[in-house]
């Protein structure tokens, strides 16, 4: 299946709820993630991305908050935890 069959899956499942902006994330644990957003937030702080995730049999739905923790924020592939960001 081509990534396109992924995303068009992904903005059909959304369209109706007023989503009308959808862009591939990457892959995460077996599901390919798409950031969807309404074009009428542009130039809004709305919060958090809304991801839709999409399995190899086109099934969809929503990320949960623990998910889009996991995505959002992978582990540090380094053992750095105690180095300051600032």
């Amino acid at each position: 299946m081509k990534q396109s069959d992924y995303q068009k899956t992904a903005f059909q499942s959304v369209k109706n709820d007023g989503y009308d902006i959808c862009k591939s994330y990457g892959l995460w644990k077996n599901y390919h993630v798409f950031n969807v957003a309404k074009s009428a937030w542009k130039g809004c702080i709305v919060g958090i991305p809304q991801f839709v995730l999409v399995d190899d049999n086109l099934r969809t739905r929503f990320a949960t908050l623990e998910e889009f923790n996991e995505i959002f924020y992978p582990p540090s592939s380094s053992d750095d935890s105690d180095e300051e960001l600032f």
